[in-house]
C-alpha cells in the first residue's frame, strides 16, 4: 500500500497534466552570496508558483555551504517578488553549523527564458545546541568585536536560465 500511494504522489507531483495550466520548468541559476539561489543552484517548478532547489554556496573560503530550498512566486514564473526560506549546513574545520534564512527577492525574467535576481535574508545558525546570530569564516557569533549582533542579513544577486519542460 505505501508504494502505490508513493506512485501516485510521485506523479501528481511530476505530472504537469495533474495540475491546469501549470508546466514543470528546471532553473539554473549563477549568483554571488544568494542565500536562496545559491553561488550554484539549480531549481525544479512543479507548479506555477513554487521552486524548489540544491544549492552549492560557497566552496573557496574558510567553509563549504550546501543547501535545499523552496520558495514561493507571487506573480508564478513571470517578472515579480518571490519569498523563500533556505537550510544551509555550512561545514568548516572548526565545526559544522546549519543555516536557516527566511527573505524575499525579486526576479525580472528577459525572453523566453533569462532571468536576473536580487535577494534579501536574515538568517539564524545552529550549532552546538546554541542558536547563533552571526557567522564569519567557518565561526559562529553572538558578540563580533566585543559588540552584541542583534540582527545579521544575507544579500545576493545573480543571472539564470529557465527551462520549460
Amino acid at each position: 500500500m505505501k508504494k502505490f500511494l508513493a506512485a501516485i504522489a510521485f506523479s501528481l507531483l511530476f505530472s504537469s497534466t495533474a495540475f491546469a495550466q501549470s508546466f514543470p520548468a528546471v532553473e539554473v541559476d549563477v549568483g554571488y552570496s544568494s542565500p536562496n539561489k545559491g553561488l550554484l543552484g539549480v531549481r525544479y517548478s512543479p507548479l506555477e508558483n513554487w521552486s524548489f532547489g540544491v544549492i552549492l554556496g560557497s566552496f573557496f573560503g574558510d567553509f563549504h555551504d550546501y543547501g535545499l530550498s523552496y520558495s514561493y512566486h507571487l506573480n508564478g514564473r513571470r517578472s515579480g517578488f518571490y519569498i523563500f526560506q533556505s537550510h544551509h549546513m555550512l561545514i568548516s574545520d572548526v565545526g559544522n553549523v546549519w543555516e536557516i534564512v527566511t527573505g524575499g527577492g525579486f526576479e525580472y525574467v528577459m525572453g523566453n527564458g533569462f532571468l536576473a535576481y536580487g535577494e534579501f535574508g536574515i538568517p539564524l545558525y545552529v550549532g552546538g545546541y546554541k542558536l547563533w546570530r552571526y557567522y564569519r569564516n567557518g565561526v559562529p557569533y553572538n558578540k563580533y568585536d566585543g559588540d552584541k549582533v542583534m540582527l545579521s542579513f544575507r544579500s545576493g544577486i545573480g543571472i539564470g536560465y529557465r527551462f520549460e519542460l
